[in-house]
């Protein structure tokens, strides 16, 4: 019997935009996989961007992690946020 193959996780993205179901924002791993991809942005919530970073943090993702976190910081203060130290006057 000769099957079709299921279409990749890169395949299903693609056809996100063209009236496909979206990604299920409780599919963290999916979420995960389209992020790396450069997708699934409108699938990070509140409820979600913890463990999304912390999944990024178990793969040394930091583009990833870094994204998520500004996307949290966005939305609201990041407390985990690392903080710049000022900014040195120009020497004269």
């Amino acid at each position: 019997m000769n099957r079709a193959a299921p279409p990749s996780d890169l395949e299903a993205l693609q056809t996100i935009g063209q009236g496909a179901t979206p990604l299920d924002p409780t599919d963290l791993p999916a979420i995960y996989r389209a992020l790396r991809r450069g997708v699934g942005h409108e699938a990070v919530t509140d409820a979600n961007v913890d463990e999304l970073i912390g999944l990024a943090q178990q793969h040394d993702d930091a583009k990833t992690e870094l994204l998520l976190r500004e996307w949290r910081t966005a939305c609201g203060a990041d407390p985990k946020a690392p903080v710049l130290p000022p900014r040195a006057s120009p020497q004269r």
